[in-house]
C-alpha cells in the first residue's frame, strides 16, 4: 500500500477540496483548519476511497516502527479532530465509516485531480546540446563538490556539538487523576501535584514508576515551586480561590509540619544558591527573603511589564532564568546575571508569539530543557549552554508530540528528563434533570464557550484545546469554522439580530485579549478594542448597539461600555475590581462578578448604583434565558456544584453536584454556561496526563 497522495494532487469530495502541496484543505473555499497528523490520516484515507485501511497501515506511515507513541490513543484523537474538521458524525458517517478494530473507509465520492509534473519546458534541442556541453565537466565537478562536502562536515563537526536526542520514553504512571506541572525530584521520588477527590495535593511517584501516592499533610490546592538543595523540602503555593497571588509555604516531604514563610504571597519561588535565603516572584519583581519571611528587599524589575514566574538558577549560580507572561496568550523565557542585572528575553524573536516556559538545566549545567508550544502543541526542547560562559546554541526539539510533553526536570546524573505527558481531550455535555445525568451535547464535541443565539436556532463555539472560533445550526448542521491560528478565541456571544458574533482573541506578536466581531457568515474578524490591557467576556446591548466587557491590567479591572456607532468608550462608575459583565434582556441592569471578596453583583443603570446580590466563591456565571436567575459553578467549595440564585429574593438552590465530575480547565477557566432550556452545559475532563521519563543521548 502506498504512503501518502503524490505532492500535486488537488482531491476533491462533496463541498471540500484538499490540495497536497500546499497542505490546505478547503470547504466552499474557505480554508478549514487541521493539524499535521489529522491531515495526514485523511491523505492515507484518500489514497483508498471505498477501501478498508487496516489501523496496522495507518500506523506505519503516520509513524513508523521505529517511534514511540500511544497508538490507539493517538489514532482516536487524529480521527476525531478529522471529524471535527469534516463536520462527520461516527454514528451516521458522511465521510468516514469506522470498522471496529479492523480500521477505517473513506465512503465519500472522491474526485481526484492531479497537477501536471514541472518538466523542463525547453525545447528538446536545446536541452540535448545542453546535456552535450555539461558533460565535459561533470568529473571536475563531481571532485570538487565531494572535497568541499567533506571540508564542510569536518569543519561542522568540529565546531558545533553534537546533536541531543531521546532514545527511549517510558510511562512511569498509569493513575487517572489530572497532574499540574511542575515536576521536581530528590533523585528517588518525583513531586508534583494531583487532583485527588477535587483538591489538588502534593503526590509523589518513584523515579522507578509505580502509584502516584499523595502526601499526607494538612495543606490542599497547592501548586509546587522549588525542591531545597539538600532535597528535603518543598516550597508550595497554597492556590485558594480569590486570593492571589498564593501564600508561599514550607513543606517538609520526609514527615514534619508545613509552615508559612512569614506573610509573603508568591506567584512563582526558589531558594537562593546556598540554600539559606528565598527568592520569589509578585508581578514583574522578584524579591529574596529569609527562609522565615524576614528582611524582604527588591532583587529585579523586569522592563515593560508582565508576571514572572518559576525562577531557576544555574548550577554555577551564575544566571537566573525565569517566565514572563504577557498579555494574552504569551509566555517568555527570560534571563538575568547573578546579581539581577541585565534581564532580557532569553529567545527573542524565536517563536512568534513566545509561548515557552518552565526551563531546568541538567546538573552539570550544560544543558537547559524547557517547554515550547506550537500550533497548539506543547513539545520540549533543550538549549546546548557552555558552563562558565554566556555561549548558546539554537533550541533543539526533543520531543515531537503526539502528546504535549510539560514541565521537564533532569534526572540527577543529567541522563533523563521527567515530564508530564498530557493529551488534551473534552466532551461538551449537558445535565439532564430528568435522567439526573450529564449526557453528550453536541454529539459530544471538544469544546467550550458554547453561546446560543436568542431563538436558540444558532450555537457558536470554540473548540478545546486549540481556540478556533466555530458556528452551526443548534443540531450541528451546518458547521462554519470562523477563525484559524495563530489567533486563539475565547467567550465568544451572538448579537441580537443573529448576523454578528462578539468574541476576545489573542494573536500577534505581542498579544493580548482584544475584542473582535465577525460575521455569522465568515470573513476577516474586525479587532474593536487596541492598547496594552486585556479584555474579556463581551456581551451585548438588548438592541446591539453597544458592548460591554471587562479590561484587565495586571490584576486591575474596570467594565468598559463600548458605543459601536461612534466608537466611544464609557467606564461604568464604581465598577473597579468587577469582571465579566452581563446585559439584563431589558437593558436596565448589568450583572457582574467581584474578586475580592467574591460577590455577584448587579448594577441599575438608571440609578447608577452595584447592589450585592450574593457573597460566596464561584467560577463561571450566566444569566437565565427568562432574565429571573443566574446560574453559577462552584470548583473550588468542598461540595462543588452548580446552583442557580432568584434574583428577585436572593434565594439559592443546588441544581447539581459535581462531585466527581472530572472538569476541563481551559484558557480563562473551568467554563460553565446554559443550553436553551437552562440546563448547565459543561466540558467534562477526557484528558489524561501521566509522568514519563525520557532517555537522553548526550553525545
Amino acid at each position: 500500500m502506498s504512503t501518502l497522495l503524490p505532492l500535486g494532487a488537488v482531491v476533491r469530495f462533496g463541498t471540500f477540496e484538499l490540495n497536497v502541496r500546499t497542505g490546505e484543505l478547503r470547504k466552499s473555499g474557505m480554508k478549514v483548519r487541521l493539524q499535521q497528523q489529522p491531515l495526514q490520516l485523511l491523505q492515507i484515507l484518500l489514497q483508498h476511497p471505498g477501501e478498508v485501511v487496516s489501523r496496522e497501515e495507518i500506523r506505519r506511515q503516520l509513524w513508523g516502527e521505529s517511534v514511540y507513541v500511544d497508538f490507539d490513543r493517538s489514532l482516536n484523537r487524529a480521527v476525531v479532530k478529522l471529524r471535527e474538521a469534516l463536520g462527520d458524525v461516527a454514528e451516521s458517517p458522511r465521510f468516514i465509516e469506522t470498522l471496529p478494530r479492523v480500521g477505517y473507509r473513506f465512503i465519500a465520492a472522491v474526485d481526484g485531480a492531479m497537477d501536471a509534473p514541472e518538466a523542463d519546458e525547453r525545447p528538446p534541442a536545446i536541452q540535448s546540446r545542453r546535456v552535450v556541453v555539461q558533460r565535459s565537466y561533470v568529473a571536475a565537478l563531481v571532485v570538487l563538490v565531494s572535497v568541499s562536502v567533506l571540508v564542510a562536515l569536518w569543519v561542522n563537526w568540529k565546531s558545533s556539538p553534537s546533536s541531543l536526542r531521546v532514545l527511549n520514553v517510558v510511562e512511569l504512571s498509569k493513575s487517572r487523576e489530572s497532574k499540574l506541572a511542575k515536576v521536581v525530584s530528590d533523585g528517588s521520588r518525583l513531586y508534583f501535584s494531583a487532583n485527588f477527590g477535587g483538591a489538588m495535593q502534593v503526590a509523589q511517584i518513584s523515579t522507578n514508576g509505580g502509584d502516584v501516592v499523595p502526601i499526607a499533610t494538612s495543606l490542599d490546592n497547592v501548586e509546587i515551586f522549588d525542591i531545597s538543595p539538600d532535597r528535603a523540602s518543598l516550597l508550595v503555593g497554597r492556590v485558594m480561590p480569590y486570593d492571589w497571588p498564593p501564600r508561599l509555604w514550607i513543606l517538609p516531604v520526609l514527615g514534619g509540619a508545613p509552615h508559612r514563610v512569614g506573610d509573603v504571597r508568591a506567584e512563582g519561588a526558589t531558594w537562593m544558591p546556598g540554600g539559606s535565603k528565598i527568592l520569589y516572584s509578585a508581578g514583574d519583581t522578584l524579591y529574596v527573603v529569609d527562609a522565615d519571611g524576614s528582611a524582604p528587599h527588591r532583587w529585579l524589575t523586569i522592563p515593560g511589564g508582565g508576571r514572572i514566574s518559576n525562577p531557576v538558577w544555574s548550577p554555577d549560580g551564575r544566571r537566573l532564568r525565569f517566565d514572563v507572561l504577557g498579555g494574552g496568550n504569551s509566555i517568555s523565557l527570560w534571563e538575568a546575571g547573578a546579581d539581577g542585572s541585565d534581564p532580557h528575553p532569553l529567545l527573542s524573536g524565536w517563536n512568534q508569539p513566545a509561548h515557552e516556559c518552565c526551563g531546568h538545566w541538567t546538573p552539570d549545567g550544560q544543558c537547559y530543557t524547557f517547554q515550547s508550544t506550537r500550533s497548539g502543541r506543547t513539545d520540549l526542547w533543550a538549549l546546548r549552554d557552555q558552563p562558565g560562559t554566556d555561549t548558546k546554541s539554537q533550541p533543539i526539539r526533543l520531543t515531537a508530540g503526539p502528546l504535549n510533553m510539560l514541565s521537564p526536570f533532569p534526572s540527577s546524573d543529567g541522563k533523563r528528563i521527567y515530564a508530564i505527558g498530557q493529551e488534551q481531550v473534552g466532551e461538551l455535555v449537558r445535565y439532564d434533570s430528568a435522567s439526573r445525568q450529564f449526557l453528550p451535547y453536541l454529539n459530544g464535541i471538544s469544546a467550550e464557550g458554547v453561546s446560543f443565539s436568542r431563538d436558540g436556532q444558532w450555537v457558536t463555539y470554540v473548540t478545546y484545546p486549540d481556540g478556533t472560533l466555530w458556528r452551526s445550526r443548534s443540531d450541528g448542521s451546518d458547521r462554519l469554522q470562523l477563525t484559524e491560528s495563530p489567533m486563539m478565541a475565547s467567550v465568544p456571544v451572538w448579537s441580537p439580530d443573529r448576523k454578528q458574533i462578539a468574541f476576545v482573541g489573542s494573536v500577534g506578536e505581542h498579544p493580548v485579549w482584544q475584542v473582535y466581531v465577525i460575521s455569522a457568515d465568515g470573513g476577516i474578524p474586525q479587532q474593536l478594542t487596541f492598547g496594552t490591557s486585556d479584555l474579556f467576556s463581551p456581551w451585548w446591548s438588548p438592541d446591539g448597539s453597544r458592548l460591554v466587557y471587562s479590561r484587565h491590567s495586571w490584576g486591575d479591572a474596570v467594565i468598559t461600555v463600548t458605543d459601536l456607532n461612534r466608537r466611544r468608550e464609557t467606564t461604568i462608575q464604581n465598577s473597579q475590581g468587577l469582571c465579566c459583565p452581563t446585559w439584563s434582556h431589558d437593558g436596565r441592569h448589568l450583572f457582574a462578578a467581584a474578586a475580592s471578596p467574591a460577590r455577584l453583583m448587579m448594577y441599575d443603570m438608571g440609578e447608577n448604583k452595584w447592589t450585592e446580590l450574593w457573597r460566596g466563591v464561584f467560577d463561571y456565571y450566566s444569566l437565565s434565558h427568562d432574565g429571573s436567575y443566574l446560574y453559577f459553578d462552584s470548583v473550588w467549595q468542598s461540595d462543588p456544584a452548580v446552583y442557580r440564585l432568584r434574583i428577585r429574593d436572593r434565594k439559592l438552590e443546588k441544581v447539581v453536584s459535581l462531585n466527581n465530575f472530572r472538569r476541563t480547565r481551559g484558557a480563562n477557566g473551568y467554563w460553565f454556561d446554559l443550553a436553551p432550556d437552562d440546563s448547565p452545559l459543561l466540558l467534562r475532563n477526557l484528558s489524561t496526563e501521566q509522568v514519563y521519563e525520557l532517555d537522553l543521548d548526550l553525545p
